[in-house]
């Protein structure tokens, strides 16, 4: 690479940083309008021009640039946003009309300047060889990076109705980035609409992990990824293999996107006409709220509304999401993989009338412990919450609406946190069914939170095991191995004891609730659930920091953060004598 084509790639960069400056300027505060005729200038310059030439003038770049049909498409955008410049140009010349009243046209410009300048900072800034720090931390920190940057975005002018605190602000980006749903202020009545794009924005990106974009975009920009980071981001992702993590990646970002457009499409098609939410803005919030089990909504009841609460569709498609999302990627991977392998072997079967060796490929005994277990907590909650509440709030209502609901509210209190009905009407007891499914959460590498299901699981098989005598837990002709016993105890342990420190020091801070509510709100926190006893929005402001960090805390995991923080001791090559201690 030349001198000229480095200082030039530090010039593109600095202006790509400095147009999303200019962006969050333009739009986050209040500006007179007569204005705005000089800033959609800055816009278009930079659209036509400085993104070109900083995407397709490297010829090195282009040689390792991956995914060709990216690259036409870009150019297809740029032929589009092109025609677009004549049209709003004619019109602010000769007629003095402005970008902005062409709202499809704007937006459309305006996301992809953002995208080019997107893809320029990240190009020239994403460096994950000469980060010297443990993935778990890398990880910690990018988490934090967003939730300060959403937090500073919140506090716009222009995101709110009235103003935002930077507490308040906090409070919301943490909720938001660790997919809980926790709410101090209603999103739908005082954010604005730049607001709720923000919220919406750091749910997607906490859902699936900055990391994760990250990593896709230096893929594809810098021609492959070295080994070192490889490595990073097979820890961050739980690739089996480091030679797969891209592929894993890719795959995490194309079903994410495909399954939040289907979603969004379902729920526009049921949503209600009378109700007023039968928009596209409104599906796509709650279809990318319900994927990343966030549990934020633009409605001002949310889910309890009557008219979404009565929408069986409505409701069905958030419950497919949010299972899906809960799920985790690798299950749904394991799942897909093996289901077209036994499709394909039936249509050779079938209609070639080939004779095949017995089916080999199956799916991973840790996607049938996902599986058994998520449905297995299904059941139980539908069944708890049933028989709990019949006699009280599903009272009046139909018998198959009754089951509706209370397989809603066994969804939900896992990980997503919408809710139907006023919680604070629960019974004591549903609330401590409720208390159990916030504990043990979504599954591993999904965007939910919680100890996790497998972890759930090796306990309660642990005990089986145990019981029967058996020195190992067994599982269909396999052996659960030692380490992943370990983890399994260690974040049990781990949990309890944040769970505890945090309940206490809630019932300092905040003494006008009572015990109930705050351990509630505690295990909705650290699961990242997002349902609440009616407290949230009455914390004093110690309460929202100690709920900020248990959120935090559940989504990264304080056993990842102590992995990341604490260093490994070193290989002993000698064994010690062991020692039974009395535990019963």
């Amino acid at each position: 690479m030349s001198r000229f084509t480095q200082w030039f790639d530090r010039i593109s960069m600095l202006l790509s940083m400095s147009i999303i400056a200019f962006f969050i300027w333009d739009f986050g505060f209040e500006h007179v309008h007569g204005v705005l005729y000089s800033y959609q200038w800055v816009y278009f310059l930079y659209l036509f021009i400085v993104a070109p030439i900083s995407f397709y003038g490297d010829r090195d770049k282009w040689k390792n640039f991956h995914w060709g049909y990216f690259k036409t498409f870009s150019f297809v955008i740029h032929f589009i946003s092109f025609l677009t410049l004549i049209y709003t140009a004619y019109d602010l010349i000769f007629r003095g009309i402005t970008l902005w009243h062409h709202h499809a046209l704007g937006s459309f410009s305006l996301a992809w300047i953002l995208f080019f300048a997107g893809l320029i900072s990240i190009q020239h800034s994403f460096y994950l060889e000469k980060i010297k720090i443990h993935p778990n931390l890398l990880f910690t920190s990018s988490f934090t990076l967003i939730i300060l940057i959403g937090s500073l975005l919140l506090m716009l002018p222009n995101a709110t109705e009235e103003g935002i605190d930077f507490i308040d602000a906090a409070f919301t980006a943490t909720s938001a980035v660790c997919v809980t749903g926790l709410t101090v202020m209603n999103t739908s009545a005082d954010f604005s609409d730049l607001g709720q794009w923000i919220i919406l924005f750091l749910i997607q990106i906490g859902g699936i992990g900055i990391m994760t974009y990250t990593g896709l975009v230096a893929y594809i920009l810098r021609g492959g990824s070295s080994i070192s980071n490889q490595v990073i981001l097979k820890e961050m992702v739980n690739a089996r293999v480091i030679g797969g993590v891209m592929d894993v990646i890719r795959k995490i970002l194309f079903i994410t996107l495909i399954t939040e457009i289907i979603g969004a499409c379902f729920l526009y098609y049921f949503m209600p006409e009378a109700s007023g939410y039968r928009t596209i803005p409104y599906a796509v919030f709650h279809a990318v709220s319900a994927f990343c089990n966030a549990g934020f909504s633009t409605v001002y009841d949310g889910m309890a509304d009557p008219q979404l609460a009565q929408a069986t569709g409505v409701l069905a498609i958030i419950m497919i999401l949010i299972i899906l999302g809960g799920l985790g990627f690798n299950i749904v991977f394991d799942v897909y993989d093996a289901g077209i392998n036994r499709l394909r072997r039936i249509y050779l079967q079938v209609i070639q009338n080939d004779q095949l060796p017995p089916l080999r490929r199956r799916v991973h005994i840790h996607t049938r412990i996902t599986l058994i277990t998520t449905g297995s907590l299904l059941l139980f909650g539908t069944v708890m919450y049933y028989i709990l509440e019949r006699n009280n709030i599903l009272v009046g209502m139909q018998e198959s609406h009754r089951w509706i609901q209370a397989l809603f509210m066994s969804v939900t209190s896992r990980t997503a946190g919408f809710n139907t009905f006023n919680l604070t009407s629960l019974s004591l007891a549903s609330i401590m069914v409720t208390l159990l499914l916030m504990y043990i959460g979504a599954s591993p590498n999904s965007t939910g939170g919680g100890i996790k299901t497998t972890v759930f699981a090796i306990g309660v098989l642990n005990i089986v095991s145990l019981t029967r005598g058996k020195k190992n837990i067994e599982i269909e002709s396999r052996v659960v191995g030692d380490s992943s016993i370990r983890k399994a105890f260690a974040i049990i342990g781990l949990s309890i004891l944040a769970i505890g420190i945090f309940i206490f020091l809630l019932s300092i801070t905040d003494r006008q609730f009572t015990l109930n509510q705050l351990a509630f709100e505690v295990f909705s926190a650290f699961g990242t659930v997002g349902l609440s006893l009616d407290v949230t929005p009455h914390l004093t402001t110690a309460g929202k920091v100690i709920i900020i960090l248990a959120m935090f805390t559940g989504r990264v995991g304080l056993f990842s953060l102590m992995l990341g923080l604490i260093p490994k001791a070193s290989h002993m090559r000698y064994q010690l004598p062991s020692e039974e201690l009395v535990v019963y």
